[in-house]
């Protein structure tokens, strides 16, 4: 289980991979608030889907094709979901909830409805939010936030979840740690952390990777996640230029003059297929957007398009 420093540091790392779209757009691995009016949704087809995709590529497609199709006002609903999907997965691997991440996607694929403000998030994917949200450590999803604090005689660790209740752990600055847990600000038990806690360095664990989880369980009711993540999750589908492709931003493994590229699916001379087959990318599709560019696909390139940097008249 990482630190919450660092599992901190990664969703900072994950909300900037994320990028807000717009001045009036914000996501995040997470949740969305986006403005509609001003969010381009990627163009769909009913072309093929290329065959012998991976499991994290068809799952991906899988996932934007549907948050395109239910119209949610994510921020990632256009050409930059595909590759949004995939890096969370990947990032979703290196803090050991890849399992986890994979079952959220997987119903986020299936939902019927996104949140009207959590607008990249399913409200019938609320058990494997949860299930996520007990992976990372404290709860983030559908509104979900995390709270903490430390003294020279405790730490305090804290999340208002997507259930309606208020999970908190307060440990002791001693070795080993005595933990009281609460829920909705109620005594529900005590544990021992089985480690020490120095005062004020709080960093090494949070309300649900410490040692409360069992006293939670009666009110806390994540799905059980049985699915492992892929052992090779890698890429499997292949390209040609030219082919017909069903999501613009989809991007698969192509060949030219025997070295490896990628062709990126593209609205192309007014139909949706891949463009070139490319051996290096200018930038990725799920880049935070900067004050003066932004990374989209230009004929199937992705190419970074200026802007104008809206700077602030605040004195």
């Amino acid at each position: 289980m990482l630190s919450p420093l660092r599992r901190l540091l990664l969703a900072t790392l994950a909300l900037v991979a994320c990028g807000p779209k717009s001045a009036a757009t914000t996501d995040a691995t997470t949740g969305s608030t986006t403005d509609p009016t001003t969010a381009d949704t990627a163009p769909t087809t009913g072309a093929p889907v290329p065959a012998s995709l991976g499991p994290d590529e068809q799952l991906c497609l899988d996932f934007c094709l549907n948050l395109i199709a239910q119209g949610a006002a994510c921020g990632r609903a256009d050409a930059s979901c595909y590759d949004w999907c995939l890096v969370g997965l990947q990032f979703s691997d290196s803090d050991g909830c890849g399992a986890e991440m994979r079952a959220t996607r997987r119903c986020e694929a299936d939902a019927g409805a996104f949140h009207p403000i959590f607008a990249c998030e399913a409200p019938e994917c609320g058990p494997v939010y949860l299930a996520k949200d007990v992976c990372n450590g404290s709860c983030a999803h559908l509104g979900g936030i995390p709270s903490g604090s430390g003294s020279q005689q405790d730490c305090t660790y804290a999340s208002e979840c997507l259930d309606g209740h208020t999970y908190e752990m307060e440990c002791t600055t001693t070795d080993p740690s005595a933990c009281t847990c609460r829920i909705d600000g109620t005594d529900v038990g005590t544990c021992d952390l089985a480690m020490g806690l120095a005062p004020f360095a709080c960093e090494v664990v949070d309300v649900f990777s410490g040692c409360c989880n069992d006293l939670f369980s009666a009110t806390l009711k994540p799905a059980v996640i049985d699915e492992p993540a892929p052992v090779d999750p890698g890429t499997g589908g292949t390209a040609t230029p030219g082919d017909p492709c069903p999501l613009v931003g989809l991007y698969l493994v192509c060949e030219q003059d025997g070295s490896p590229g990628q062709a990126f699916c593209d609205e192309i001379a007014g139909t949706l297929q891949f463009g070139a087959c490319l051996p290096e990318l200018e930038c990725r599709l799920s880049d935070p957007e900067q004050c003066t560019q932004r990374c989209e696909l230009v004929d199937g390139e992705p190419t970074w398009v200026a802007q104008e940097c809206m700077e602030s008249t605040s004195g």
